[in-house]
């Protein structure tokens, strides 16, 4: 048995609106629920760094970038033609992916970073 202090007992009006207060307040707390999940799905996604690496490899449309990217790294190159010029080298360093630079290690031992697109041709 209820026992209802200082208070009359409800009538079953108002047990129709707490009921009514309760299944709103359920809902409220299901869509909360719900935008929680959405952001920790958010979170999982990809960073865009990642995203900017996919879109790359699916755009390596030029023969040259392509050509670095799978050119390992230390591979002996005896000359690169830039716009024209020939410069002398000694080794391909590494390709970046995300910025389109390939380096390249020189015969005096310096570095030599180009953007990919300049390179004509390369001498192996």
């Amino acid at each position: 048995m209820n026992v209802w202090l200082n208070q009359k007992q409800p009538t079953g009006k108002e047990y129709q609106n707490y009921y009514t207060n309760q299944n709103q307040i359920d809902k409220i707390q299901q869509q909360l629920y719900e935008q929680y999940n959405l952001i920790q799905r958010q979170n999982s996604l990809p960073s865009m760094e990642q995203i900017e690496v996919s879109l790359r490899l699916k755009n390596l449309k030029s023969p040259m970038s392509y050509l670095m990217y799978n050119l390992p790294p230390g591979k002996k190159v005896k000359k690169i033609n830039i716009s024209g010029n020939n410069v002398d080298t000694e080794r391909f360093i590494n390709y970046n992916l995300l910025n389109n630079i390939s380096t390249f290690l020189l015969k005096d031992f310096n570095l030599f970073i180009v953007d990919t697109d300049k390179i004509y041709s390369i001498t192996i």
